[in-house]
């Protein structure tokens, strides 16, 4: 599959998807109204390429600065899919990046975390200047 790669705009995340190193990459903003229509391509690309990619390891990178209730669920959306791809013997890796400060993102994904069945990384960063 090719990768997939769609820039940021002022309400939605960047999304970098390297296929050939099963890396994908959430960053930024995501505050859209309308996220089913801006994820469900998305959404699309990752269910193809874990039914048609031989068993391989994903990592999936959540580097959000900030993102709405509605963003929420399509990242369930996501993480669903890599339930299942973790259930057919793929190995999933997700990554869940926060800064010292932003309490609230590293909640955030700890209850993505017990929302799934999916092992989830913590990583502090730098606060941004």
């Amino acid at each position: 599959m090719d990768d997939l790669h769609i820039k940021a705009t002022e309400f939605t995340p960047e999304i970098a998807f390297d296929a050939k190193n099963g890396i994908l990459t959430l960053s930024g903003d995501s505050y859209h109204d309308r996220t089913l229509e801006i994820f469900k391509p998305i959404v699309k690309w990752v269910d193809q390429f874990t039914q048609t990619t031989p068993l391989k390891e994903i990592t999936i990178n959540f580097k959000m600065a900030y993102y709405n209730t509605i963003t929420s669920r399509r990242f369930l959306d996501i993480l669903d899919l890599m339930e299942n791809y973790e259930q057919h013997g793929g190995k999933v890796i997700i990554n869940w990046y926060y800064t010292e400060r932003d309490s609230d993102m590293l909640e955030s994904g700890r209850e993505f975390a017990d929302d799934t069945q999916l092992k989830f990384n913590y990583k502090q960063v730098p606060e941004e200047n």
